[in-house]
């Protein structure tokens, strides 16, 4: 969700209200890269694409792991001082006056979901290794 609402808040800001060349693109690609992964991440943890890979393998840590470390590099820079997701109010610490946007929110919310699933990992490993035991009897 965070990813999406990333994408939309960056594509309609303009570069020249921040005066940081590269942001704008940088804010598109990190939702538009993150959607599809997590998309992917979803429903092969499910089972709906792929039944060969088990929920809590290593595979589903990697990816989060990466989503984790792509988010933790996409909020320290779009949400610096004078950044294009920098303020979710409109006013920035010299007094200069920057648009309120969601992209702040949808930031944070990204890599809190990222951390969420590595933090999650072990649990539901533990829950497929116990649903190997059970089945083993």
């Amino acid at each position: 969700m965070g990813s999406a609402v990333d994408v939309l808040v960056a594509v309609t800001k303009n570069e020249q209200d921040y005066n940081s060349t590269g942001k704008v693109e940088y804010a598109v690609a990190v939702g538009a890269v993150s959607v599809p992964i997590s998309l992917m991440a979803i429903m092969i943890h499910y089972q709906l694409v792929c039944s060969k890979v088990k929920p809590g393998e290593t595979t589903e840590i990697c990816v989060a792991l990466a989503l984790c470390v792509w988010w933790i590099v996409a909020v320290s820079l779009l949400t610096a001082d004078k950044a294009i997701g920098s303020t979710l109010q409109g006013s920035c610490g010299d007094g200069a006056e920057l648009l309120g946007n969601n992209l702040y929110l949808s930031l944070w919310i990204g890599l809190y979901s990222a951390v969420k699933i590595c933090l999650k990992w072990k649990a539901q490993r533990a829950m497929g290794a116990m649903g190997d035991v059970i089945k083993s009897r």
